[in-house]
């Protein structure tokens, strides 16, 4: 038998071989290039590791249909068990939350969403398979960030950002500084994360001797200069964050005003903090305070309102007791409080500390 091709071929047949992508294709061509060359079937056959069958059934699909008839026939494979609407169910179920589905859990996984939906729709799915095709919807595997936004009104919200973004264009030639203040806390020691290790063979990493060590760090960051002012401390709470503000308006920020935008962390809104804010002379200070103070206890609201009346001078104890009165309190009661003593709004105190932390007394003399 002889295998003859044109011209015309056999310069296709050159093209097919160095150009086309399919790699079955441009082998499959050079075989039947061999063939038109005056080589044997069997020595094709030999030189391309195939039987002569197939080098004959390659030479009549050429004749057939040219080189396009050299290529794989798609392959049908098993019918796949879902379809577009179960992958839009899918993609509907991501965006639910499970406790609407009388589940305790709250987020979404591979294993979750498939048994979910083998109970709502029969079928059973891989979950390799669910997850490349969740890749190819888009989806990917991430941790998800917690939002406080339901808790918040909509409005206020709204108002607070405009109010940041024109206290930001301020801050670049006001005669204030803008500080954001966030608090974290830091381990000495490493977190574990999935890894790869031996079947049967769990790794171990030594972990450090004594105690877990945490440090928290309270820091303000300057809008306008980038500047970052910080402290240490082993707990996170009123009495730290108080400390650091002590640090942050007495030492780094002394002969500056400044405006704090803090979040809503309960030490940032105890009434210890929002007493001690009050105290500085700060206008910023004291307009963002002015809704606050009403809502102080009454010893508290005593010690505001004797500071701005006398300071850390003493005083007569009638003008005390009236003003007590006034706040709905007694002067004993402000003297015996936890705050009063701290803080120590009763004796005397040099005018270089802003917050004196002897013990308060108090006679029947003054106060």
């Amino acid at each position: 038998m002889r295998y003859f091709l044109s011209e015309v071929q056999a310069q296709a047949l050159e093209r097919a071989m160095h150009n086309d992508s399919r790699a079955e294709v441009a082998l499959r061509c050079a075989a039947i290039r061999q063939l038109h060359l005056g080589e044997k079937p069997s020595d094709v056959a030999q030189h391309f590791v195939v039987c002569s069958t197939t080098v004959y059934r390659w030479w009549n699909l050429y004749c057939e249909g040219g080189i396009e008839a050299l290529s794989n026939r798609s392959k049908s494979g098993r019918p796949p068990k879902t379809d577009a609407a179960y992958w839009q169910r899918l993609q509907e179920l991501i965006e639910e939350d499970p406790r609407e589905h009388n589940y305790v859990f709250v987020v979404w996984t591979t294993d979750r969403l498939r048994d979910h939906m083998e109970v709502e729709t029969s079928i059973s799915v891989s979950a390799g398979w669910q997850r490349e095709r969740m890749k190819k919807l888009g989806f990917v595997f991430r941790r998800p960030k917690k939002d406080l936004r339901h808790l918040q009104d909509p409005q206020q919200r709204d108002a607070a950002d405009e109010w940041l973004k024109e206290a930001k264009k301020a801050s670049a030639t006001a005669d204030f500084e803008l500080l954001f203040v966030d608090e974290s806390t830091v381990t000495q020691d490493f977190s574990i994360r999935a890894c790869w290790m031996k079947w049967g063979q769990q790794k171990r990493l030594p972990a450090p001797p004594g105690a877990n060590a945490f440090h928290h760090v309270t820091g303000a960051l300057n809008w306008r200069s980038q500047q970052v002012t910080y402290t240490l401390a082993k707990t996170k709470n009123s009495e730290t964050f108080i400390e650091f503000l002590e640090h942050l308006l007495e030492v780094a920020y002394p002969q500056k005003r400044i405006v704090l935008v803090m979040d809503n962390a309960p030490w940032h809104r105890s009434h210890a903090v929002q007493a001690v804010l009050s105290l500085y002379e700060s206008q910023a200070l004291d307009d963002t305070l002015e809704d606050a103070i009403a809502d102080l206890d009454a010893e508290t609201r005593f010690a505001v309102g004797w500071f701005e009346e006398q300071g850390f001078q003493a005083g007569d104890f009638g003008r005390a007791n009236v003003l007590a009165l006034g706040k709905n309190t007694a002067v004993e009661s402000v003297a015996l409080g936890g705050f009063a003593r701290r803080y120590s709004f009763f004796g005397g105190s040099s005018g270089s500390d802003r917050r004196p932390r002897t013990q308060p007394k108090v006679s029947r003399t003054e106060a």
